[in-house]
């Protein structure tokens, strides 16, 4: 099973999946520079992360290519 890791716990670094694969659940939604940025910073371990799609199409298409480009898949909310 793969760890779901909820954005509280990885902020304050209590998450243990420094080397397991994890999905990452944000729910976020922001401008699309933010969220260009916090997919391109995440570990490459990661391999899901949860937005919301009230970010808009704009952050839709960003994070959609910069996920693909490190190979992480977009859970929409």
């Amino acid at each position: 099973m793969i760890p779901r890791v909820r954005t509280d716990g990885y902020v304050r670094g209590e998450h243990r999946c420094q080397t397991r694969p994890f999905v990452l659940d944000t729910r976020s939604h922001d401008i699309p520079n933010t969220i260009r940025g916090f997919v391109r910073a995440l570990p490459s371990n990661c391999i899901a992360l949860s937005l919301r799609i009230q970010g808009g199409p704009a952050m839709i298409r960003v994070a959609e290519r910069e996920a693909r480009r490190r190979g992480i898949r977009v859970l929409w909310l």
